[in-house]
């Protein structure tokens, strides 16, 4: 069912749009002068990218949309894992604090539509597993220049509350370990569910949403 799922979207979305294919399972995201390789845990997945400057993110839009209508994600991610689908909905930013949550909502929103369409026509439910994903990546002469920077304390991943979902916000990293990602936010979310069960509904998501926040990973390649 979730292997149907992977190759079903590999047919709707044309090849054009996909992210360059990379050694060992991986896709290239390539953002003007940043670059981001996203291994994947197999050879089940398929990353697009609907962000193209050249072209219209939907086709079937007029010239003069709303502005809000036609933002999306830099990124879009499928992967299988575990017979569990994984959505990672991917935004690159600099170190300026740009806005990142309408990209992320809108790109949520046209997955939304596409497991939609698979629910009612495949008569098969499906529920992915939805992890936001911000990298923070530099620009190199706004560095040279002094221009305050987005870190995380231990450099490297930390998780956060984006878009009210369980996400992670990475600074200084050029390859990402989706299977890495994966675990770790399976053990966040058993470590706060068991510290916080007993507590009440209210307390609990106060609780988890304050521990995700602080959640820190390792620093070093993800």
């Amino acid at each position: 069912m979730s292997r149907s799922f992977i190759d079903l979207i590999r047919k709707i979305i044309h090849g054009s749009y996909y992210l360059e294919p990379g050694k060992n399972n991986s896709w290239i995201l390539k953002e003007s002068y940043r670059e981001v390789k996203i291994r994947t845990p197999n050879e089940h997945s398929i990353a697009f990218s609907l962000d193209k400057k050249k072209d219209k993110p939907f086709a079937f839009f007029s010239d003069t949309p709303p502005a809000d209508f036609t933002k999306i994600c830099d990124a879009i991610l499928f992967c299988l894992h575990g017979n569990k689908i994984y959505l990672f909905l991917i935004e690159v930013k600099t170190g300026n604090e740009e806005n990142y949550e309408k990209q992320l909502i809108n790109g949520k929103l046209f997955c939304d539509w596409l497991i939609a369409l698979y629910t009612q026509h495949k008569s098969i439910s499906l529920k992915p597993i939805i992890v936001p994903l911000l990298i923070w990546k530099p620009r190199q002469n706004s560095i040279r220049k002094g221009t305050t920077t987005h870190h995380s304390d231990s450099d490297g991943v930390k998780g956060k509350k984006i878009c009210q979902l369980n996400g992670f916000e990475v600074t200084h990293c050029d390859t990402l370990l989706i299977i890495h990602l994966i675990s770790r936010l399976s053990q966040a979310l058993k470590t706060s569910k068991r510290r916080h069960r007993d507590r009440s509904p209210a307390d609990q998501q106060g609780e988890m949403t304050m521990r995700w926040q602080n959640f820190r990973f390792i620093k070093g390649k993800i």
